[in-house]
């Protein structure tokens, strides 16, 4: 349908994309560095590397999530056990309902989805952590969506990669009016939680679909790699 078809667009703009525009920025910046004569330090070329690496993670996750394409509110609740179940996880990962809750509007359901499924990306990259836990529940104001994990905590400067993951993280969760937190629990670890109030702001349609500039944050952090 045309509607799966901007899902997956927007998937594909949003992730993989992005990853392989970091890329040719680094090799761009490889290759002015050597057409001037200067040296190339090889954590530049271990940097490209890892997001070659992280583009061909984004791709099977893609693949695998071909079928999760339209997750609408109904199907929220499978697509996360879904999520939790995969093999591909480093880090064991489980899924727990705190409180009984509703989400009426489909392209909210879809956005805290693929902001959990991030979460879970970034805690199997970078936490070292022996345990994940995706958590859905209620506050006073509304539902929140959180991943935690037990890793290594929160550093005080994330680095590109890890970066770039929660500015898109972010910027879903602003796009249906939510708001998301990340923080190091006292115990340790590191926990990111998306808070949706219960009136939701009208989400509008993306203009052609899904086309839509990357937020400036976004870019931020890419040019940041080089």
């Amino acid at each position: 349908s045309d509607r799966e078809q901007q899902r997956l667009g927007q998937e594909l703009h949003d992730g993989l994309c992005q990853h392989l525009t970091a890329v040719a920025f680094m090799a761009r910046s490889v290759a002015l560095r050597l057409k001037n004569h200067r040296v190339i330090e090889v954590s530049d070329i271990e940097k490209i590397a890892q997001l070659v690496n992280d583009a061909a993670t984004d791709t099977r996750n893609f693949s695998r999530a071909l079928h999760r394409a339209d997750v609408d509110s109904a199907g929220l609740l499978a697509a996360l056990e879904d999520l939790v179940d995969r093999e591909i996880w480093k880090t064991p990962c489980c899924l727990e309902i705190k409180s009984p809750f509703h989400i009426d509007d489909d392209t909210a359901a879809s956005h805290l989805y693929r902001i959990a499924r991030e979460a879970v990306i970034n805690a199997n990259k970078h936490a070292q952590a022996r345990k994940i836990v995706v958590a859905l529940g209620r506050s006073r104001k509304g539902t929140v969506l959180s991943v935690t994990d037990d890793g290594v905590g929160f550093p005080n400067e994330l680095n590109n990669a890890h970066g770039l993951g929660f500015h898109i993280m972010n910027y879903r969760a602003r796009s249906i009016g939510g708001r998301l937190k990340i923080e190091s629990p006292k115990k340790g670890g590191t926990r990111v939680a998306c808070h949706l109030p219960d009136k939701l702001p009208q989400l509008q349609k993306r203009e052609n679909g899904w086309h839509k500039p990357f937020p400036a944050k976004i870019i931020k952090a890419l040019t940041a790699l080089i």
